[in-house]
């Protein structure tokens, strides 16, 4: 349906077809460029968008048996736990002259809540650094592990909500119910290794009542439906009208990874076209100022051009005049320049720079500063 006429001897560009019964086509470098080019261009660079690649699951230590003894209903019995022990950041064996420069590292215990499960022991073994982080590069169980044990420095646990009898319904067909802390009632989940069952709830809550896996809190992925397995995570940003995630060290980056910009367009990076108020002061001033005094050298040079009585004199007039414009096209490119973006693209100009590169209004600005005619008497 899209005809394209080249030379025999000329090679064909590889373009985008535009969808949807458009016959229109673009270049490729067009396609995802910020503008919708296609009607569509939007959607689909949304569905071909690839999401950053995060490692989510913690390093699992060796797993030992430990022997521990409860007391339910009386009677002393013997119950086999499994040390589900997990391995952060630089804590793996091995890797003793890196905790010699960063830091050395402890193994602690974490249970979230800090309540009594009766007849269970659910807590796990972390291998964590003794220092605090910054967990903006941190993803899943490693984030939450270093987030809920104190270990960053501006992130606070997302763990906020406790596992009742009747959360996560419709999950976890194999839980068993028991007290905790002498006050409510919640479940485990049962689970095997090497002929061993082990009881666990390491489980987050959603506040929709869902529940997910601690490797899917603060992913980047909205795994509970309701965003609230991302909305406490420092370690991401949200671009505004696809609602997808990108890792924090993405916003404010120079590269665009929101189709609505909203990465590089917000109230910390936000652009304009003259940054900062002095340099709009001294745009606005000097703008001013080389405007009316080359207008005023101009006109008396103009005047008196009728006085001079050598060819020198005049010469010397005209060179004086020329200098006059070159300068005074300089002030109102600044005056025009200053006027543009304080006017028209005052809190906007970032979504709509490439509107304004690309513009004609823009060239002709661009055209009469560089019209400086004292460059016809360069050497």
């Amino acid at each position: 349906p899209t005809k394209r006429h080249v030379d025999h001897n000329a090679s064909c560009e590889e373009v985008y077809i535009c969808p949807a019964g458009d016959k229109r086509y673009i270049v490729l470098r067009e396609v995802c460029d910020g503008l919708d080019s296609c009607g569509n261009e939007r959607e689909v660079c949304r569905k071909s968008h690839q999401a950053p690649v995060v490692y989510v699951k913690a390093q699992s230590s060796s797993r030992t048996k430990i022997m521990t003894t409860s007391v339910l209903l009386n009677t002393t019995i013997e119950s086999c736990n499994i040390d589900l022990g997990k391995v952060l950041c630089h804590c793996l064996k091995g890797l003793t002259s890196i905790q010699k420069q960063v830091g050395l590292c402890s193994r602690e215990e974490f249970r979230f809540p800090e309540h009594e499960i009766y007849g269970m022991n659910t807590a796990t073994t972390v291998y964590l650094p003794d220092a605090t982080l910054n967990c903006d590069n941190t993803f899943g169980e490693t984030y939450l592990y270093l987030s809920c044990m104190g270990r960053c420095s501006t992130s606070a646990c997302p763990l906020t909500r406790t596992l009742q009898h009747d959360s996560c319904p419709g999950q976890y067909s194999g839980r068993v119910y028991t007290l905790a802390n002498n006050a409510y009632l919640t479940f485990l989940t049962k689970s095997y290794y090497q002929d061993e069952t082990f009881y666990q709830n390491n489980y987050f809550l959603c506040r929709n009542k869902n529940c997910v896996d601690y490797t899917k809190v603060c992913n980047l992925v909205d795994d509970c439906g309701d965003a609230s397995d991302e909305e406490m995570c420092t370690n991401s940003f949200k671009c505004t009208s696809s609602q997808d995630y990108i890792p924090i060290t993405g916003k404010c980056d120079g590269a665009i990874d929101c189709l609505d910009l909203s990465d590089e367009c917000n109230e910390r990076c936000d652009k304009s076209i003259i940054s900062g108020i002095f340099l709009k002061a001294v745009s606005w001033t000097i703008g001013f100022l080389a405007v009316v005094m080359n207008l005023i050298i101009m006109a008396r040079n103009t005047w008196s051009f009728t006085n001079c009585r050598s060819s020198v004199a005049l010469f010397n007039k005209a060179l004086i005049t020329l200098i006059s414009l070159g300068d005074f096209l300089v002030g109102l490119y600044l005056l025009l320049i200053a006027s543009v973006d304080f006017l028209i693209y005052r809190g906007t100009y970032c979504k709509s720079q490439l509107d304004w590169l690309t513009s004609p209004a823009c060239s002709y600005l661009a055209f009469s500063a560089q019209l400086d005619p004292t460059c016809l008497y360069s050497p």
